[in-house]
Formats: structure tokens, sequence, C-alpha cells
């Protein structure tokens, strides 16, 4: 089995994303004998360095534009790869609108909605970057594929938040 890794950040360093990535990786390579990473470093730190812009409202990574990018960038690397499986660690805004053929299994601390609520820090982002990182995480969560969070609040918040029963999420 082919098992393709996409992250927040690069699974390749230790800092990204408080390491999760990275170790996850570690696990994968383990248990797995094909394990092939999706890196994206350029655009994460350009992403990276805008992410200040959501002090004034704005949070790029889930702009419908941007999102597009990534998947058609995702789409033709899983093509190439020929991958049974996607591992998105933190990367719904990657993952989420890639071509439905490839079957996503998405790890996250928590869903947009519940995450935004519940850190001060977005609660400056506007209603329009709201709804677009909504519509996103809807998105993704209708595929019907597997979504595994590492609490019942994050899985209780998500189902709340997206009206989808608690046992959608892992």
């Amino acid at each position: 089995m082919r098992v393709a890794v996409v992250s927040i950040g690069s699974p390749f360093e230790r800092a990204s994303w408080s390491g999760i990535p990275y170790y996850a990786l570690q696990e994968l390579r383990r248990r797995f004998d094909d394990v092939v990473v999706i890196d994206t470093p350029r655009i994460d730190g350009v992403l990276r360095r805008a992410s200040g812009l959501s002090r004034i409202g704005l949070q790029l990574l889930r702009e419908p534009a941007v999102a597009a990018a990534f998947a058609r960038h995702l789409d033709r690397r899983l093509e190439a790869i020929r991958a049974d499986v996607v591992i998105s660690i933190g990367a719904d805004h990657k993952v989420a609108y890639i071509d439905p053929k490839w079957w996503v299994i998405h790890v996250a601390d928590g869903l947009f909605a519940p995450i935004v609520d519940y850190y001060p820090m977005y609660r400056m982002l506007s209603r329009r970057t709201r709804q677009v990182g909504d519509r996103l995480q809807a998105h993704l969560i209708n595929r019907g594929q597997p979504i595994a969070v590492p609490s019942a609040w994050a899985a209780w918040s998500a189902a709340e938040a997206y009206d989808v029963p608690v046992s959608r999420f892992k």
C-alpha cells in the first residue's frame, strides 16, 4: 500500500505544528513500507508569513483560490505516485478539494469552527473568512471519509458545528 502524507507544515521539521507531522511521519514509516511525503514548503512559507493578516480578519490558507491550487498540485502528485491513501495531518486546506477518487484520512486536533470559536486570536476573522473556512471544512467532512480527532470534545464540537453525527469523527 502506498501512503501519501500531506501536512500543515513540513513533516521533515520537528518544530512544525509542535512536531506532530514529524512524529506522525516517523510512525507511518515504521508501519508502512511505502510512504511518500507531498511537501509544499514554499507555499507553506508564504502562507505562514501571511498569517498575520488574521489580525485584520483574513486567513489566506483557506481562500478558495489557494485551496484550489493545493488541490490541483496534490491531484497531479497523487496521480504520479499512484497513492492508495492520503493521510492529511492538519492539512484540511490542502486536501478538501482534491479529486474524490483519493481516499483521505484527515487527522486534526480540532476542526475549523470550534477552533475559531475557542481561541481568542481567531475572533477577529471576518464573517467572509469564517464562511470560507466553514465551507472548506464542511466539504472535507462531507467527503464521507475518516476524520480522526484526539478527544471527545473535538468530536462533539465538530459534530455540533457542522450538524453531523458525532460518530462521523473517530
